[in-house]
């Protein structure tokens, strides 16, 4: 999980949702655990990630509907990144189109949060049709 959707291009994330919708069976569960835009659009510029000792200087910032990230770290040397952001209601959507369900849209794992940008991540909870 964490940013499980939305790594390509337009059509072909919607060609991996539809994928994914065929593999879920009539009656089960697809969970998507994505950024929430409005808590990245809100959090633009630069950042410092610290893990085990180790320490990256990010720079992100947010260009239509993508996230775009860069990571330097200690060494030199750099990854970048970047992801189509969702909106709740617009993911929800493109899934009733493919025949799931969206039974729950939360914030941080937490069923009784709805997603308002006040965490960086959201879930939808779809069951197929």
């Amino acid at each position: 999980m964490w940013a499980s959707f939305g790594w390509f291009g337009e059509a072909t994330n919607v060609d991996v949702l539809a994928q994914m919708t065929e593999k879920t069976r009539p009656g089960g569960v697809l969970v998507l655990d994505v950024y929430d835009p409005a808590w990245f659009r809100a959090h633009q510029g630069p950042h410092v990630i610290e893990r085990n000792g180790r320490v990256a200087h990010g720079h992100r910032h947010v260009a239509d509907t993508r996230l775009h990230t860069t990571l330097d770290y200690e060494d030199g040397s750099q990854d970048a990144f970047e992801w189509r952001l969702y909106e709740p209601d617009e993911l929800s959507a493109l899934g009733t189109e493919l025949g799931l369900d969206c039974e729950v849209m939360c914030a941080e794992l937490d069923l009784e949060a709805k997603p308002a940008g006040d965490t960086r991540r959201m879930q939808l909870v779809f069951r197929r049709a």
